[in-house]
Parts: structure tokens; C-alpha cells; sequence
């Protein structure tokens, strides 16, 4: 294998619930028993695989002369595979599969009998039916793709996947012949419902197949991923490329019958963990996320159409069966959306239960077909994905270089430039590649400066994003060219800051290759100040690695400090007059700013060259009609008035059509007299759209008011949980379970019945304004201080006394937890714990806002007490010991 080529996985995985009474029964003979397959582990490689078949051949035909043994016991060999073993290059891994099978400990003998001692180690040959752990099936000579199969809930790491009463297992038999570069294993385990003593739970048992899988990744691929720290469990992550759910109980599954069979049993919360309503299929879910990471990576999710029979109790056989009710065992509903990545046409259903999805009894069968497809295609892409992976990985960051840009802390912008800023509209934007002076921009060869200045709604940042689309599509491989972005963004503080602003670049800079020889340049740089930053990024920017650096800054008008912004705009001038490559070895830095007309920037700014945007005429016809499309609720006739209706009212803004389209998604019975009403009575001009919104949610439930406020005011967008225990939190609660009465189910439909346009939820279940002109009119118009609950105060003092409460609650009287698993799962039950702690304090903008809350700052930063160091722990306040005796003593001072 190639030194820098890391075989890809392609992991399909099941969900299944199956043979409940088989795994806690002693293996006994049947009269007529269907096929069954046998392992056979540690098989000598002196033995070849023809010598293997005709053993086993042989061996079934002396136990048919066996006295005896009637017709229909004799153990006819149907089918079988032999292929090396994952974990030893000294031995062979077969599967036999017999119409009626030998007993595991009489054909083990046999074999033993037959090979004899002279032939190696044959005293470790073993003959199961359990199927622990992994089984190649099948083993080219140079595998380019491995495919775990690997087995559900009280699931057999065979049986589970083959066609009952037939000898074929699909996995086995037929898809070796479509994909003959992969390798392909079953993984099982012990998850037997009835009867179970085994506490082993979900978290466990995935550990236990993460260290399966590194045991037969080679050397090689091990060194690949050195530099990451964690380099098995890495490694395997970056060598994942696809994963095939079958119905794999994504938001859980109906576990109604199954709690009966365990109730009692050490294994109840295992099963308790898989029901809809469990809070760590959550935990499950997240942790998915954090770790398929690679936007180049497959989700296939596969789920299953008719319902499967439940197991009861049989007091005739005193067994579990299955003759149950029937239910859809988990739902299209929760076998979808596995991951942020997962596509729609990835979503397919097999027209069989819950036990049968994967059961294919033949090649020609439908279902096989497709789903042999599927795999065919991931097994060709897997390679070349993989390969890159690991190629660009080798060229990123060494050990000492990954600590750095960790501790440089920048934002997420990678996550905030794909999940919250809007894509644009296929075919619109084209028109500012060829205005003149971004061809100018684009084309001259040496630094240059453009600011697109425009009114709120214009499509600034839209642009922006298709600008880097652009870019970078141009200059995928180019070893002298680097685009580097950043998004300034109001709503959420790290995305405020000239600080945050230069880590970013910074770190981008960084995972550039060929820069690690200029690394020991900055590395013992300190990071603390502005004036730090910028001498990092400046010494960077002007090392001769770089031929042109692209940099795009989208809204520096949402930068928070006016005066931060001037000394940002001051710097980049300076930078920009930078010598030429001509006269030294300086990179042509290319820099485009967009931003609002706002006085400051417009100072600084005025000498440079200007484009003013307006939204694009064929762009906002084009935006309209992809948008109305979608509106699948209004005929075809309605959806050609609204186009009409829309391009008559835009007044050339995509912010107001935006608004306008939500109002048109949530119409209830549309119709032509409806639709023409609605679009007349919302206003053109945004301040009176948002002054009528907010109008209406002043006159609703405290609840929709106490929403918004927590959107407006917060310090960073929150997720649909952390709202639902910020809005659950009263002014007398004193725990969790108090704020249960005041529980709100706050669901994305929820969140817009609720607050109607105004709000948006991304796809990390993130809450926000729909822009930054709502944000700004709200600010300014102070009508939120009237509610109720605010007092007539600044509604952030409403936000602090909320999070001093909830962090004040007895339950955190225990003090803190002591380690990062438990503080995760504190964070996880306590869903506003995390933001209070690092917030609460930031919501008192000064003295006079003190004086109704100074019992609760008491209670909170009381010296050495179990609530300080709670949420002084979460806080990730350091030497918070000190800091409280110092805290102590000042006081008695």
C-alpha cells in the first residue's frame, strides 16, 4: 500500500431487534434445524483455502456415513468464505454455512483430527456460533476499502444479515463479486435482552468496536495520524468515509415491549437510553456530530416501511416470541437525519420490517440491487477522498504548531460561513465577477483594496460567500495563492472583535502548506493584546511562502468597538502599502471589505475604490422565483402571482422578500384575495415592518416577549434547549424540578408561530434575528422594556437575574464535578448552565443595575461555597481557590 494512503472505511451499520430467546439458550440440536453458520478462527496459513473447503467437504461427508444420523441431520456444506485474519498474518478467519451444522466442539475436533499437529498451531482452532468481535468475509490481496457491517440491539454479526431459511448471507455471497478492492467484516457483540447480567452500556460498547477496528488498521496507517494527538481513535475517524444506517433509531425507537424483558435487569437502562423521550440519544447524536466531521464523508440512511411484530412472554413455551401487536419499530422519522451532512436523496426505504431491511435472499432482488449500488459507488469514491484526507493532512499543522493554532482559540468560521450565512441562488451574483473593478481586484498583480458599501438587505453577505466560492473553486490546488475570510457578526460576541477577527486569519495562515519552516518565527510570540495579533498576522503575511493573499471581510460595520475599528482600518492601510514583489518579497494582499455607509468607516475608507449595492435586478427575479418554487402549499397559479406580486414590492431588497416569503411559507388556506392582502399590508420600509412585528408580539403571552428578549440581549445566539430553560426559569425557582411546570416544548414551528418573521433557526438548532437591521431597530426602539417582567430596566438585567437564579439552584449544592465527563453531563441535564456561568455577569452593565440583584451576587460569589465553585468550574475560572480566599479577605477588610 501506498506510504500516505489510508485504507477508507466504509462502515454499514443496523439497528436490529431479533432472536430474543436464542442468546440465552444452551446450543442444542434441532431435528430440522434451517441452515447455520459456524466460525472457524485461527485456521493455520500452512492450510490453503482449497485444503480448508475440501476438509470441510470431507469432513461433512464422514459424519453422513456416521451410524445413526438420519437423512435430514446430515450437515450438507451450502456455502462458505475463508480469508486472513485481521489480527494476525499467521492465520486464516472461515465461515460454514451447513444445511444442518455440526455441533461447534465436533467439527472443531474434527478439523483438528484431520489437519494434525504437524501442521502448526492447531490446538488454537475455534469453532463458535457467537460471532464476537470482527470476521472478515472477504479479503482481496490489496484492499483499497474495508466495510464493517456491523450488527444492532440482541443482533447476530451473521445471522442478522442473512435471509432466513436460505443459506446466502448477502455480505458473504453476492457483494464481494460487485466491489473486489474492499474488504468486508462483521463486527458482534453480547447485547442478549432476556436474562442479561452484562451493565455495559451504549457508550462502552462503541468503545469497544473503536478499538476493534484499530486493531486491524496497519502500521502504517497508524503513523499517518501521529501528529494528531489521539492518533488511533483519530486515525479511524479521518479514514471513515461513509456510513449506511439501517434502521438506526437516530430519535429513538419503541421500546414499549422491550423494558419488559429487562425490567430489573442490569441492562433496563441500556434499553431505557434508546426511547424517544431519553435525553442521551442527545448526548448520542452530538457526539455523532463531533466526530463524522468531513464534509466530503456519506450518510445513507435506510429505513423500513411495515411494522414489526412485538415480543411477549409465552407461557406455553415459556420463551419470549414474537406475536406481539405490531408497530413501526422505528419510524422514517427517526431513522433519518442521522448527520448535518446527510442529504435527502440519501434517505431510502426498503419495503420489509424492522428484522428484514437487511435480509436479502438473492443478487437479483430489488431492494439489493440498490442498495448493492450504493456500496459499489462509496467503495470507487472512498479512495481518492481518503487519500486526500490524509495528504492534506500531512501537509497541516505538527504537534507544536496544532497546539498554537488551539491556543490562538479562534471562532468556529468555518461552521458560521457554512451553517449561517445563506447560499446564493444558482445563477445569481455572476454580474459583480464582471464589473471593473472587481476584475481589477481580481486580476492586478500586486495589493489591492475594495469596499462594497450598501444599505441593510442588499445582499452584502450572500456576496461575500459566493466571492469565496469563487476563489476558491480557482484556486483548489494553487501552492501560492491563500483565500482567507472572516464574518463580523452583532448577534453573537465571538464574532464581534477585531480579536477574533485576526485569530481567524491567523489560524488560516497557518494550516497553509510550507509554512511550517516560518513556524519557530511566531511561535513563542505572545497572543494576549490586539498589538500581538497583529504582529502574528503581519509576520506571516510577509514571509515569502505567499505569491497573492485573498482576504474577504464580510459587515465591519458589525465589529463592536468603534475605536477597535479604526485601528483595524489604520493597520490594514499600512498593510496595504506594502512593498511589491518587485521591490522586495511581499505577498499582493488583496483585501475586500463590505459594510453599511456608517460615518466611520466611510471616513477611513473614502480614498479606496467603492462599488455601492443595490440588489441585482436578475439576481432578486431569480432569488424570487427559486423561493416561491419551494413554497410547495400554493398552486402554480398563486406561485405566478406571488412572483408578481414580489417583484412589484421588493423595492430591490432580498431582506424584505426574505421576510415577505416567511409570511407567505406559514399562510394557512391560501388564496389569489389572501395572497394580495398579505403582500399590501406589509410594509416596504424595514423599520415600520419591524416596529408592526413588535407590536404584535407586545400584545401577546409574556413567553413570546421573554423569547425575544433572550434573542436580542443574549450574548451569543442559544440553542432551542437553552431557550426552553431560560424561559422555564421564574423568579422563584429554587431547582430544576421547579421550572418543570413551566416547561416549554420550543420547536423551530414553536419558535415562528411564536415570533413570527423575525426569528430564524440554523440547522444547529441555534435561534437568531433574521438580520442585523432587526437587531439594531430593537436596540434603539427600547419597546422591549416595557414588558412586564423587565420593569422598566434595561431587559438585561431580566437576563442576568435569570442566569444568577438558575445558577443558584439548590441542585448545584453539590458543588463541582470534578472531572469533564461529569461536568459534560451536569451541562447536558442543565441545558442553561454553561451560558449562565460564562454570562451572567456580562448582563450588569453597571453600578446602578445592582441594587435589586445583590442577593443573588452574594449567594453566587460567596467565598469557598458549593455554588461559586459550580459555576466557577463551568466558568473555567482558573485558581478559583485563591481567587475566593482573596475575594474573602477584601471583604473582611
Amino acid at each position: 500500500m501506498d506510504s500516505i494512503t489510508a485504507t477508507a472505511v466504509v462502515a454499514v451499520i443496523l439497528s436490529l431487534i431479533l432472536a430474543f430467546a436464542a442468546g440465552h439458550r444452551p446450543w442444542t440440536k434441532k431435528a430440522r434445524a434451517t441452515p447455520l453458520t459456524l466460525r472457524i478462527s485461527n485456521i493455520p496459513r500452512s492450510i490453503s483455502e482449497g485444503e480448508l473447503q475440501d476438509i470441510l467437504i470431507d469432513l461433512a461427508g464422514e459424519i453422513n456415513a456416521s451410524p445413526g444420523v438420519a437423512d435430514h441431520d446430515r450437515p450438507e456444506l451450502l456455502a462458505w468464505s475463508c480469508a486472513r485474519s485481521g489480527h494476525s498474518e499467521r492465520s486464516f478467519v472461515a465461515t460454514a454455512t451447513f444445511r444442518v451444522p455440526p455441533a461447534p466442539i465436533q467439527l472443531e475436533s474434527a478439523i483438528k483430527r484431520t489437519i494434525g499437529v504437524d501442521s502448526g498451531s492447531t490446538q488454537l482452532i475455534r469453532v463458535d456460533l457467537d460471532f464476537f468481535g470482527l470476521t472478515p468475509l472477504a479479503d482481496p490481496q490489496d484492499p483499497a476499502v474495508d466495510i464493517i457491517a456491523v450488527t444492532g440491539l440482541a443482533g447476530h454479526a451473521f445471522g442478522s444479515w442473512k435471509s432466513r431459511g436460505e443459506p446466502y448471507m448477502w455480505l458473504r455471497d453476492f457483494l464481494p463479486e460487485s466491489v473486489p478492492n474492499a474488504r468486508i467484516l462483521t463486527y458482534g457483540y453480547d447485547t442478549t435482552l432476556p436474562g442479561s447480567q452484562s451493565t455495559a452500556s451504549i457508550l462502552e460498547l462503541s468503545k469497544k468496536l473503536l478499538e476493534s477496528v484499530k486493531t486491524i488498521r496497519s502500521q502504517q496507517e497508524a503513523l499517518v495520524h501521529a501528529a494528531e494527538g489521539s492518533p488511533d481513535d483519530q486515525g479511524v475517524f479521518r479514514s471513515c468515509y461513509a456510513v449506511m444506517f439501517f434502521g438506526v433509531p437516530n430519535r429513538g425507537l419503541d421500546t414499549s415491549s422491550l423494558i419488559s424483558m429487562v425490567k430489573g435487569q442490569p441492562n433496563e437502562d441500556l434499553v431505557k437510553n434508546l426511547d424517544p423521550s431519553s435525553a442521551f440519544l442527545g448526548l448520542l447524536h452530538q457526539r455523532f456530530y463531533d466526530r463524522f466531521i468531513f464534509e466530503d464523508s456519506q450518510i445513507i440512511c435506510i429505513f423500513e416501511t411495515k411494522e414489526t411484530a412485538t415480543v411477549e412472554w409465552s407461557q406455553k413455551s415459556r420463551a419470549w416470541e414474537r406475536t406481539g401487536r405490531t408497530i413501526m419499530m422505528v419510524p422514517r422519522t427517526s431513522a433519518i437525519h442521522a448527520g448535518k451532512i446527510e442529504k435527502p436523496y440519501d434517505q431510502l426505504p426498503i419495503d420489509a420490517d424492522h428484522s428484514d431491511i437487511v435480509k436479502f435472499s438473492n443478487p437479483a432482488n430489488s431492494d439489493y440491487v440498490i442498495i448493492k449500488s450504493r456500496i459499489k459507488q462509496l467503495v470507487d469514491d472512498a479512495p481518492k477522498v481518503i487519500k486526500k484526507r490524509v495528504t492534506d493532512h500531512r501537509k497541516r499543522l505538527s504537534d507544536t504548531e496544532a497546539k498554537y493554532v488551539k491556543a490562538l482559540d479562534a471562532p468556529d468560521y468555518v461552521s458560521f460561513r457554512k451553517y449561517r450565512v445563506e447560499e446564493p441562488a444558482g445563477g445569481t451574483c455572476q454580474w459583480f465577477l464582471r464589473d471593473k473593478s472587481v476584475h481589477s481586484w481580481l486580476s492586478e498583480d500586486k495589493p489591492t483594496f475594495l469596499w462594497v458599501r450598501g444599505a441593510p438587505g442588499q445582499g452584502k453577505t450572500v456576496l461575500s460567500k459566493f466571492l469565496l466560492e469563487h476563489l476558491e473553486s480557482q484556486l483548489p490546488n494553487s501552492q501560492y495563492a491563500r483565500v482567507i475570510y472572516f464574518f463580523f457578526y452583532d448577534q453573537d460576541e465571538r464574532f464581534q472583535t477585531v480579536s477574533s477577527l485576526l485569530r481567524s486569519l491567523i489560524k488560516q495562515l497557518l494550516t497553509a502548506p510550507d509554512l511550517s519552516g516560518y513556524i519557530a518565527e511566531i511561535i513563542d510570540l505572545p497572543t494576549e493584546t490586539e498589538d500581538d495579533l497583529w504582529v502574528i498576522l503581519e509576520t506571516i503575511i510577509r514571509t515569502p511562502v505567499f505569491r497573492t493573499i485573498y482576504c474577504v471581510l464580510d459587515a465591519l460595520d458589525e465589529c463592536k468597538d468603534e475605536e477597535s475599528r479604526k485601528r483595524l482600518l489604520k493597520r490594514i492601510t499600512r498593510l496595504l502599502q506594502t512593498p511589491s514583489r518587485k521591490e522586495g518579497s511581499f505577498p499582493a494582499l488583496k483585501l475586500l471589505v463590505t459594510s453599511r455607509p456608517i460615518v466611520d468607516i466611510s471616513r477611513e475608507l473614502g480614498p479606496f475604490p467603492c462599488i455601492d449595492l443595490k440588489a441585482n435586478l436578475d439576481d432578486l427575479k431569480i432569488f424570487i422565483n427559486s423561493k416561491v418554487t419551494a413554497l410547495d402549499h400554493l398552486s402554480t397559479d398563486l406561485q405566478k402571482l406571488a412572483v408578481e406580486l414580489l417583484l412589484g414590492r421588493a423595492e430591490r431588497t432580498f431582506l424584505w422578500v426574505s421576510i415577505v416569503l416567511k409570511k407567505l411559507k406559514a399562510m394557512v388556506l391560501p388564496s389569489p384575495a389572501k395572497l394580495r392582502n398579505t403582500v399590501k399590508e406589509i410594509p416596504t420600509d424595514l423599520d415600520e415592518l419591524y416596529r408592526s412585528i413588535i407590536n404584535r408580539i407586545m400584545e401577546g403571552t409574556p413567553e413570546e416577549q421573554k423569547l425575544l428578549v433572550w434573542v436580542v440581549y443574549s450574548r451569543r445566539p442559544l440553542t432551542l434547549k437553552e431557550l426552553e430553560a431560560a424561559l422555564a426559569t421564574q423568579m422563584d425557582s429554587k431547582n430544576k424540578r421547579s421550572t418543570d411546570e413551566h416547561m416549554i416544548n420550543l420547536t423551530a414551528e414553536a419558535v415562528t408561530s411564536t415570533a413570527g418573521v423575525i426569528l430564524e433557526i440554523t440547522s444547529d438548532d441555534k435561534v437568531h434575528l433574521i438580520h442585523q437591521s432587526a437587531k439594531d431597530f430593537l436596540l434603539k426602539n427600547q419597546q422591549l422594556r416595557s414588558a412586564k417582567f423587565c420593569n422598566g430596566l434595561d431587559p438585561n438585567i431580566y437576563l442576568a437575574r435569570v442566569c444568577m437564579i438558575y445558577l443558584s439552584f439548590d441542585d448545584f449544592e453539590s458543588g463541582p464535578c470534578g472531572n469533564r465527563e461529569k461536568l459534560a453531563e451536569r451541562k447536558r441535564q442543565y441545558p442553561l448552565f454553561h451560558y449562565a456561568a460564562h454570562n451572567w455577569h456580562a448582563h450588569i452593565q453597571g453600578q446602578n443595575d445592582i441594587g435589586g440583584i445583590s442577593n443573588l451576587i452574594c449567594r453566587l460569589i460567596e467565598p469557598r461555597s458549593p455554588i461559586l465553585r459550580s459555576w466557577g468550574e463551568a466558568a473555567q475560572i482558573q485558581d478559583l481557590h485563591e481567587a475566593t480566599a482573596t475575594q474573602q479577605s477584601t471583604k473582611t477588610e
